[in-house]
């Protein structure tokens, strides 16, 4: 089968008539941000440098927070705090977590990436970094879990009232663009990927560059984007082999009976031609907001 360039979420939808447990819910209104998307690019670009900047010298050139339950140590750095969109009054907020074991073995890293809206008080990016209750929740946030130069997006979220404006895109732009630098740091091709079980988030991915990791996952998209009479589409457009319970695809934990599979992009390692030149001064930048 010939998958197309781009993939259509509403054309898709139409082979799986009569074979939708239930549609979505609507979508709040949108609450508009007047995002100035030329400037939001560019400042993202400038964000991922300081951010990788940072990353390559958490031990010795940021204040970092460490937490141990006594199995395991755990050391939030926080990479970046920037605003990105001064219209939107949007905020890009990078940390990332290194643990390791009582003996000494590493844990797989995670990088969080959140998008606030309006001012953060000194008070309030501790508890960020600190991994404690805050009042401000992000506009949107992905996390991924880092190992080597492989990086699974864990979790990702855009709130639904400020959906459809491109902010996921510009998250996993950032993302992106800070492997890029990272691979040219390390002299080394990085690969970012993710585990997915939803119709609208494998197109969002494949628009985006993403394919499947392997054959037998290639056969899946196959049959999903063929409207394969074995599946259907559940709740948050889930999709289910029919087999499944109609109840065990609306339970909590519907996601786990899903049909899932991996999707990964290469990340070549470079300097992206249309970056803008980051403030090279990390530590003003966060100095200090993590003290005790």
């Amino acid at each position: 089968m010939e998958t197309p360039q781009k993939l259509d979420l509403k054309d898709i939808l139409t082979l799986y008539a009569g074979r939708r447990d239930a549609e979505d819910e609507p979508l709040p209104s949108i609450e508009p941000l007047n995002i100035d998307k030329g400037k939001l690019r560019a400042n993202l670009s400038s964000a991922a440098q300081i951010s990788e900047k940072a990353y390559e010298n958490t031990e010795t050139l940021l204040e970092g927070v460490e937490i141990s339950d006594g199995a395991i140590t755990s050391r939030t750095s926080l990479l970046c705090n920037e605003v990105v969109d001064e219209l939107a009054s949007l905020r890009l907020v990078v940390t990332l977590q290194q643990s390791h074991t009582k003996g000494g073995a590493s844990v797989p890293g995670l990088l969080k990436s959140s998008l606030y809206r309006g001012e953060l008080g000194k008070e309030e990016l501790k508890d960020i970094v600190n991994q404690r209750p805050h009042e401000q929740k992000p506009v949107a946030e992905m996390v991924v879990v880092i190992r080597g130069n492989e990086f699974d997006l864990a979790h990702r979220i855009v709130r639904p009232e400020f959906r459809r404006q491109g902010l996921g895109d510009a998250m996993l732009q950032f993302l992106e663009e800070f492997l890029c630098r990272k691979g040219a740091e390390e002299g080394r091709e990085q690969k970012l990927g993710a585990m997915v079980c939803q119709l609208d988030v494998i197109c969002w991915l494949w628009n985006n560059g993403y394919r499947p990791g392997n054959s037998e996952d290639q056969l899946k998209l196959e049959k999903i984007l063929a409207g394969d009479a074995k599946l259907c589409i559940g709740k948050k457009k889930y999709v289910f082999p029919k087999s499944v319970d109609p109840l065990e695809r609306v339970s909590l934990n519907s996601h786990n009976s899903a049909l899932r599979m991996k999707f990964e992009k290469k990340i070549s390692p470079g300097t992206p031609a249309d970056m803008s030149d980051a403030k090279t001064d990390v530590r003003s930048s966060v100095k200090g907001i993590v003290e005790q």
